[in-house]
């Protein structure tokens, strides 16, 4: 059963225009940071960077009048929220999607910056965090209503009835292929109205693989090196030391991959519904599994990957975009456990989101070598305040609303190691 037309449905035309427009943003940004054999943003040499303006920003959650103000006030964008940073470079640290209304509005600030920046020899990264992954795997518990109302169109009613409608029959038809006995429809009908909200088969089609945001998010790196420092969403464990960042980077983007063609080739089999998270997917992938022990080679292997999917480093308690341990450690045991990690990832310094800070403020932990940036932004949620971190000068600067503190005063090595 198919849906009405979505926006992005209407032709391939449309398609093709916005895979040239957000491929062409992530190639710009490459260009910005000047280095010919940068790929996928891994890393920036550091002859190229010495001398120039770094502005990190932590964790977002659709806190868009946040972000957009601790922005100006670190004078990267103007009144009219277009890249005023000349040839700085904004990094930020993933964790732009969920809890907050202005998720949506967040994503397309940073993806009009990224083709901005360029123009001005500037450069915007963006990095993946636990949210946005969270989103590509079709878990939208953390989504805000209010993001879903963004997408919605006179033809939204439509589409959730046929999606219910579709829903009654296929968890009918999952009953039976289980020797079940088939739920009544009034109560399958009312529990998937009770799930469902109008705008959010929008949403799941504009972060899927063939939408503007889908498409963008699934080219964001893991983790960057700018210089002597590395950028990432959670951090390193132990266990991922003897890693490149293209390793890293190369696998999570693997990852997602794998996820994509899993869940494309499920739904052309009818073993899950589009709205369909990582756990259904997951029984499904399972059932198959069975029939591909009676018929090997009858399911493809992206579907039996999907078993593994917790030693994932996307998903991992220890991967890039999950890692608490440098907000965690003791300082004896962060000062015993980090400099392998970064002597193997080639950096001095690391700089990591994902844990809001109980104090409310950047801090700097095992003798300046970790600097963790997520204050809380959304204050809705974390009560906490817009915050930025500027590097210039072998300088590290906590930059809030009016005022900015000096965290630590040092020689950052000249390049990248």
């Amino acid at each position: 059963m198919s849906y009405p037309p979505t926006p992005l449905r209407r032709t391939a035309l449309l398609a093709a225009m916005i895979s040239s427009v957000v491929f062409g943003a992530l190639a710009g940004v490459e260009a910005a940071l000047a280095e010919p054999s940068i790929k996928d943003h891994v890393s920036v040499d550091g002859e190229h960077t010495a001398n120039r303006r770094i502005v990190a920003v932590g964790d977002i959650h659709g806190a868009f009048n946040g972000v957009r103000t601790i922005l100006r006030e670190a004078a990267l964008i103007d009144d009219d929220d277009r890249w005023a940073g000349g040839d700085a470079i904004l990094v930020q640290t993933g964790d732009f999607l969920d809890r907050g209304p202005g998720a949506i509005r967040v994503a397309r600030l940073l993806m009009e910056l990224q083709r901005q920046a360029p123009e001005s020899g500037g450069g915007v990264v963006v990095l993946l965090g636990n949210h946005e992954i969270l989103n590509l795997i079709g878990d939208l518990r953390d989504v805000a209503e209010g993001v879903f109302k963004d997408f919605v169109d006179r033809h939204s009613a439509r589409r959730l009835e046929v999606g219910c409608n579709e829903y009654v029959a296929f968890h009918r038809q999952l009953a039976l292929r289980k020797d079940r006995r088939p739920p009544p429809r009034r109560e399958l009908r009312d529990q998937c109205f009770a799930e469902r909200h109008l705008g959010q088969l929008e949403y799941l089609e504009e972060i899927g693989p063939e939408g503007e945001i889908g498409r963008w998010i699934r080219g964001l790196p893991s983790a960057v090196r700018i210089g002597s420092v590395i950028f990432v969403h959670g951090g390193f464990g132990p266990e991922m030391a003897g890693q490149s960042l293209e390793q890293i980077n190369a696998e999570v983007r693997r990852e997602i991959h794998v996820f994509d063609h899993a869940r494309e080739h499920l739904l052309d089999r009818g073993r899950i519904l589009p709205t369909s998270g990582l756990i259904e997917m997951l029984t499904a992938a399972r059932d198959l599994q069975q029939a591909d022990a009676e018929s090997p080679g009858s399911t493809p292997p992206e579907v039996l990957q999907l078993l593994d999917v917790e030693e994932w480093q996307m998903i991992r308690d220890d991967g890039p975009l999950w890692f608490r341990g440098y907000a965690r450690w003791d300082e004896e045991e962060g000062c015993e456990l980090l400099p392998p990690i970064l002597e193997s990832l080639g950096a001095e310094h690391v700089v990591a989101g994902h844990t809001p800070q109980r104090t409310k403020r950047i801090t700097s932990r095992f003798g300046s070598r970790v600097f963790l940036i997520d204050t809380g932004m959304l204050t809705s949620v974390y009560k906490g305040a817009p915050s930025a971190l500027e590097i210039r000068d072998g300088r590290f600067k906590a930059l809030y609303i009016a005022r900015e503190t000096l965290l630590l005063e040092a020689e950052l090595a000249a390049s990248s190691k």
